[in-house]
């Protein structure tokens, strides 16, 4: 996928990564320092988020025929990793499955809320930049 607008620059991809991990350790440090139904419900969503970011990877080396960085490291590490802190968590009773269910919700949400933002603007410019050169795109 091409940029257009220059909105997706490496800044902004650092800042975006800076916060997804300022998400885990915050979450797997209450989880492990306050533990709790809530917390561990919190701490497991970072398992399902990086999970998420393994089929980020994958789903967009697929689309594009292109390989996407991280790839490797998002199916060696992360996919494995996630599987393992689940079924340990499973193993051990803990949480209940409402709390699984909760947990991979969460951890999905914070891993495509904001890819799927950004798949909107870059719509949203390439639908606006066919406006300018006098073309009738569909909708944004």
């Amino acid at each position: 996928m091409e940029n257009p607008s220059g909105r997706f620059t490496m800044p902004l991809f650092v800042f975006g990564n800076g916060l997804f991990m300022t998400y885990v350790v915050v979450s797997v440090f209450l989880a492990t320092t306050l533990p709790s139904q809530w917390t561990l419900v919190l701490g497991l969503s970072t398992a399902s988020w990086i999970f998420a970011n393994f089929l980020l990877h994958a789903g967009m080396t697929l689309y594009t025929g292109v390989y996407a960085p991280g790839l490797v490291t998002a199916a060696a590490i992360h996919a494995p990793l996630s599987v393992y802190i689940y079924g340990t968590a499973w193993q051990a009773g803990e949480p209940a499955l409402a709390g699984f269910v909760l947990s991979i919700l969460i951890g999905f949400a914070v891993m495509y809320g904001p890819q799927l933002n950004a798949v909107r603007v870059y719509r949203a410019d390439r639908w606006r930049q066919a406006q300018q050169q006098g073309q009738n795109p569909s909708s944004p």
